[in-house]
């Protein structure tokens, strides 16, 4: 560290070894520490000369001790996923000793201010972010801590997902390694979540994956609903021996139901690969491949960040934290042994359906 700098937070955790989260839990005694992390940590304030700034403790102790979700209602969104998330938001804002308030108004930049300017939280967790997100810039000329649940296009903003781009490469790293020739990917037709970012960065995924490896890639979208598979899957007229890739927000157990009406069992004609599925909300027969975004882990980690900025006045910002996806590959993809296997690989007999 420089002679002439004021040591911080950061530089007691890093000479510590710990994170800034665990020092500000030494100072405010309000989680437990084991005995040996405290004592690292008090060697290593007492070694840099470190201590708080005063003005920093007296606004720490007027917190209201609530953080804020922001989840804008939009119609086509996964209400369920939505709902689980949320839950374990609020599970973990109550392991830090914090209440969760849930905004769901869309009032964009609007709400942003308004809940900054009232003081009714203490920081803020921003969900349903869409590519160049306008609330990241008024989050990041405000005081208030705020943690993007998504990508919002912004270099100064705080933000966290699971890897939507990543799981788009594996998806179709998996189903040419599967010897398919011609891969279909569908995404949301709903205008009211289009705009959302990961569902780009899953086709952005996918896409380029494709054209790496030079397989056939048809795109098309689909309205939600058992009608909206159907409606698609004669519009695209797949193939035996081909493969779908489902993007967000595309309901793995209507495309399966809708494909088994088609005569296009998955894993026996055709191939299935769903970028997420709830087991618990199952309607079809099958358990499709999918990936598991790790929502859990997510809410953990977005909470855990964001109190670490509330309770830290010097904590800095950070890259985004991409965190890594798991494909599951359950009973939805052709394996040697299905009756289609013999027309793996096979180039299209028909013409392309449009995008």
């Amino acid at each position: 560290m420089d002679s002439g700098r004021k040591a911080t937070s950061r530089d007691v955790a890093s000479l510590a070894g710990v994170s800034q989260t665990t020092v500000s839990y030494v100072m405010s005694g309000r989680r437990p520490v084991s005995d040996r992390t405290r004592q690292r940590v008090l060697e290593a304030m007492e070694e840099l000369g470190y201590s708080p700034d005063a003005s920093a403790r007296a606004l720490r102790s007027r917190r209201a001790r609530v953080i804020g979700a922001m989840v804008p209602y939009r119609a086509g969104a996964d209400a369920a996923a939505q709902h689980e998330l949320i839950i374990a938001l609020a599970r973990r804002a109550r392991m830090h000793g914090y209440d969760l308030l849930t905004l769901t108004t869309d009032e964009g930049v609007a709400g942003v201010r308004r809940v900054v300017s009232t003081g009714l939280c203490d920081g803020l967790l921003i969900m349903e972010v869409i590519d160049d997100d306008p609330r990241a810039r008024e989050v990041t000329a405000a005081t208030t801590p705020a943690v993007f649940i998504g990508l919002p296009g912004h270099p100064g903003a705080i933000a966290i997902d699971a890897d939507y781009e990543a799981a788009g490469r594996q998806a179709v790293a998996e189903l040419v390694a599967r010897g398919h020739g011609h891969l279909h990917l569908v995404g949301s037709a709903d205008e009211s979540v289009r705009a959302l970012g990961f569902l780009r960065r899953f086709a952005q995924g996918a896409c380029q994956q494709a054209r790496s490896v030079e397989v056939g890639l048809a795109v098309h979208s689909a309205q939600p609903g058992l009608s909206g598979a159907l409606s698609a899957v004669a519009a695209m007229r797949p193939q035996a021996g081909e493969a779908i890739i489902l993007g967000p927000l595309i309901d793995a157990d209507d495309w399966a139901n809708a494909l088994e009406r088609q005569g296009l069992r998955p894993g026996q004609e055709i191939s299935l690969l769903a970028s997420a599925w709830r087991g618990a909300h199952a309607h079809s027969p099958y358990e499709p491949a999918r990936f598991e975004m790790g929502n859990e882990a997510l809410a953990e980690q977005a909470v855990d960040l964001l109190i670490a900025h509330v309770e830290d006045d010097e904590a800095q910002g950070t890259e985004p934290i991409l965190l890594p996806v798991a494909l599951q590959r359950g009973n939805t993809l052709i394996t040697r042994d299905s009756p289609a296997a013999s027309r793996l690989g096979s180039p299209r007999r028909s013409a392309e359906p449009s995008a």
